[in-house]
């Protein structure tokens, strides 16, 4: 993609006749479906798409997944469509930085004392929550409230309690549970 002397994007010469093969200009962004096909060009020549990844979900993928997976859960996310891939994975999620990961205790494996475990730790009264319980996906809910809902549930589900230092993970099974710190 090139940008013209009018700041408006273009193609690259070679992908002019595959624009106007489909009916469209080279301008990738000259109506709905320009945009439809020049995002799934650039997707597919590896570029970053303008996506609407929030900034709760991006800084919690940054801040506690390992690196090698950081893009390719981003584009998960950012997708309405493909949200569930990563949140699904959320049931048993193998992709965070152990460097992050803190145990908690098997004393402390309860609501309460998770709670204040976060709390000592700087967590605010409410927290961002991805999960695979779509009622409490994508929403900032009061961290006590959330806690119930989550711990010991079936759901996979992580908080984001203060973007990029503070997390919280929990997994389908009762031992599958760990504060995310970003040190």
């Amino acid at each position: 993609m090139t940008t013209d002397w009018g700041g408006s994007k273009t193609c690259e010469p070679g992908l002019r006749g595959m624009f106007a093969s489909l009916g469209h200009s080279d301008d990738v962004h000259s109506g709905a479906a320009g945009r439809v096909v020049g995002e799934a060009m650039v997707r597919r020549i590896g570029k970053p798409l303008a996506a609407a990844v929030s900034p709760e979900d991006e800084a919690l993928i940054r801040s506690f997944v390992v690196s090698s997976k950081q893009e390719r859960y981003l584009g998960f996310i950012a997708s309405p469509r493909r949200r569930p891939k990563f949140t699904g994975a959320l049931y048993h999620f193998a992709d965070f930085d152990r460097a992050c990961l803190v145990e908690i205790a098997p004393r402390d494996q309860t609501t309460e004392a998770i709670e204040v475990l976060l709390t000592r730790r700087g967590a605010p009264k409410s927290c961002y929550v991805v999960s695979t319980n779509e009622q409490i996906d994508q929403k900032t809910l009061p961290l006590a409230e959330v806690l119930r809902i989550i711990v010991g549930g079936p759901d996979g589900t992580v908080l984001s309690c203060i973007r990029w230092h503070l997390g919280y993970y929990e997994g389908e099974s009762p031992s599958n549970r760990a504060l995310l710190v970003r040190r």
